[in-house]
């Protein structure tokens, strides 16, 4: 069975799209409701993997959103490719 790449690729953007709004507005959302801002660290990794996201203001979230799009996307493609590459070994 082979994979679609461009199929792959939009799941995971989607996805990691997802991920990072998630992981945006967790701190706030677990504050409110809890009283201690959990989640934090997760979010100090993500400023330090894409470039703008930690300067809080809206444009630089929506940056950072863009690049979690542009990195999934990429990583469901090669993803795809190298499972469908491996497959050719097969007998």
């Amino acid at each position: 069975m082979k994979l679609k790449p461009l199929a792959l690729g939009l799941g995971m953007a989607i996805f990691f799209f997802l991920m990072m709004v998630l992981i945006h507005f967790y701190p706030a959302i677990s504050e409110s409701i809890f009283g201690t801002a959990s989640g934090v660290k997760m979010k100090e990794l993500f400023e330090d993997l894409y470039p703008f996201y930690g300067e809080g203001t809206w444009c630089s979230s929506c940056l950072g959103f863009l690049f979690a799009l542009i990195d999934g996307f990429i990583f469901g493609v090669v993803i795809a490719a190298l499972y469908n590459f491996s497959g050719k070994f097969k007998k």
